[in-house]
């Protein structure tokens, strides 16, 4: 197009002014446009092939991508090859762009990497376009190819974390079920009956009574059934320097699920958000790794159904078992988790700090001072709350690291654990 705006008015003004030397280079543009005519570029035609060095990557660790092009059509003397990258994802060596010239059945490869937060991404569009001489006319091709990577959230240990059930499995396990049994917690003394193993005779008590044996009885341990809430509601998470709570809410909860199912238990997950998700309880390693993959790619939004914690279906988990519910909670979530109480769950409360996720300015202005005072007054009166219906609540810094936050919790839960009476 520019060689042809070029000739005509290199034309147009030879002839004005009667210039042999203008017209003589409206000729040469004449003739650039003509070789381009014959010289049309092909269409590319070609074969994508995309590989993921890996499909699960750690957040912030690169992960390669190759890209195998082989060109099945004509010959492409200058071909522009581009992928098309997931938004979310950066580039962390390479270009996903290269320029090429490509032979008929030739194949070209090359790798660059990319890196990203926790989450799920979609590899799909891969685009070539296909330059003629000079650059005047383009021919583009578009593929699909499919690819998907997801970004692990972290995954770190923590201790058990004293739980509160009001109803047991019949599996043996780390939770003190309050009746005789397999165990290695004296529970009480009584007289020998037939068929008591011989190892539990107490022989310091049978002393003492002439003539009368004596069993030491010990506490039964089982395992229960445990549903963690992962609360991904907007107005409960701020974003602060683009990193929003909910992200730590995710960091605690895998750990949390990962202590529980080593203890034995049977352990699912519920996240609420822009919509509702669940994980059905299990056992095991590959239930830990279902969880973790679930938690990969929560995300966090705003729902006209589920925006409120009363909204979720806690019938999906046995009633009388254990919740744990991971979310920035306030005044107005006191009523859902008492209802959750009510219908016979035992509900913890693990509460990441929103006014932990930003420090508070060295000399505030007075409107943040008294903002600030009203939300950490909130926050206090809401746990207080929370505690006179029956659901501790362990309070997490996120500037502290989650397993000191547990640790510092545990003789807190242990003495709450000690009120229950279990059935």
């Amino acid at each position: 197009m520019i060689y042809g705006a070029l000739a005509f008015a290199f034309l147009l003004t030879g002839l004005v002014i009667r210039s042999g030397t203008l017209i003589a280079f409206a000729a040469v543009f004449v003739a650039t446009l003509a070789s381009a005519k014959l010289r049309e570029p092909a269409a590319p035609e070609l074969d994508v092939r995309r590989e993921l060095e890996s499909r699960r990557v750690g957040e912030g660790e690169p992960v390669g991508v190759t890209l195998h092009v082989t060109n099945t059509g004509k010959s492409l003397p200058s071909v522009v090859l581009a992928d098309a990258i997931p938004r979310g994802l950066a580039v962390a060596s390479g270009s996903p762009r290269q320029v090429v010239r490509l032979a008929a059945g030739e194949t070209f490869a090359w790798t660059y990497a990319v890196s990203g937060k926790r989450g799920r991404y979609r590899f799909s569009r891969f685009e070539a376009r296909s330059y003629g001489f000079a650059a005047e006319r383009v021919r583009r091709a578009e593929h699909t190819v499919y690819g998907e990577l997801t970004g692990l959230p972290p995954r770190r240990s923590i201790e058990a974390i004293p739980l509160l059930p009001r109803r047991t499995l019949l599996y043996h396990g780390p939770i003190r079920a309050g009746v005789p049994g397999d165990g290695t917690l004296f529970f009480d003394v009584r007289e020998y009956s037939e068929g008591d193993p011989l190892r539990r005779i107490n022989w310091r008590a049978s002393a003492r009574h002439e003539g009368r044996l004596f069993t030491t009885d010990y506490e039964r341990e089982r395992i229960t059934e445990v549903g963690i809430i992962v609360d991904g509601r907007l107005g409960r998470n701020p974003l602060v320097r683009g990193v929003s709570l909910f992200e730590h809410s995710v960091a605690a909860a895998v750990s949390l699920s990962d202590a529980l199912l080593s203890d034995g238990h049977r352990v699912g997950l519920i996240t609420i958000g822009a919509g509702l998700s669940w994980t059905f309880p299990g056992y095991g390693k590959r239930q830990a790794e279902r969880i973790y993959t679930a938690l990969a790619s929560a995300t966090e939004g705003d729902s006209a159904v589920f925006d409120a914690l009363d909204s979720v279906p806690t019938r999906v988990l046995p009633a009388s078992s254990q919740i744990i519910v991971v979310s920035p909670v306030g005044g107005d979530d006191v009523r859902a988790l008492s209802v959750m109480v009510a219908r016979g769950y035992s509900v913890i409360v693990v509460r990441p700090d929103p006014l932990s996720l930003e420090p508070l300015p060295p000399a505030p202005a007075r409107e943040a001072a008294v903002a600030a005072r009203l939300l950490r007054l909130d926050r206090v009166l809401t746990v207080r709350e929370l505690e006179r219906v029956g659901v501790p609540v362990v309070s997490w810094d996120v500037n502290q690291p989650f397993e000191a936050c547990i640790r510092a919790n545990i003789p807190r839960l242990q003495i709450w654990r000690g009120r229950k009476v279990l059935r």
